[in-house]
């Protein structure tokens, strides 16, 4: 089946296109052992403060992530139809 007919039907997984390498899982179990030790040092109010501004990180990192993947699409079908084609497509 045509990757277009997979996305679709919602047959796609995107966890064989997100960082599995070691150095991202070593980042990640750094991270959770550094909050893991911070909480505990703060206040309930601290607490939720601290996570409503985590939150709004991952929103803004969520937004970057994706920009970057429209981009890295975009770059990727510039690509295919410059090789295929000699086509210069205009994604303004």
């Amino acid at each position: 089946m045509l990757m277009l007919d997979e996305l679709w039907y919602g047959n796609m997984t995107f966890e064989n296109y997100t960082a599995s390498d070691k150095e991202y899982k070593k980042a990640t179990k750094k991270l959770c052992e550094m909050s893991d030790k911070f909480m505990p040092l703060l206040t309930e109010e601290q607490k939720k403060e601290f996570n409503a501004l985590n939150d709004q990180q991952l929103g803004v990192y969520a937004l970057a992530e994706k920009d970057a993947f429209i981009s890295g699409v975009r770059f990727g079908v510039e690509f295919m139809l410059d090789a295929l084609c000699n086509v210069e497509p205009n994604f303004s």
